[in-house]
């Protein structure tokens, strides 16, 4: 995500979060696993999860079905 958002920064934002560190945020995530990547697409007001290490391809695939919806 964050060579994404390297990419396209007036687009795409990229934060990693330390869950230990930010407990209160990770429980309002619901962080159980890391890594755990949550996309929001502003404009359209949703927002997905992922939880677990995914491959690019995977990844890529998975965006693409969201941005389809």
């Amino acid at each position: 995500m964050h060579q994404m958002a390297l990419a396209n920064p007036a687009r795409i934002r990229g934060e990693s979060i330390e869950a230990g560190a930010f407990a209160e945020m990770a429980e309002a995530e619901d962080v159980y696993a890391v890594p755990k990547t949550i996309v929001t697409i502003q404009d359209a007001g949703r927002k997905e999860s992922f939880e677990g290490a995914l491959s690019e391809d995977h990844l890529i695939r998975r965006l693409k079905a969201l941005f389809e919806l």
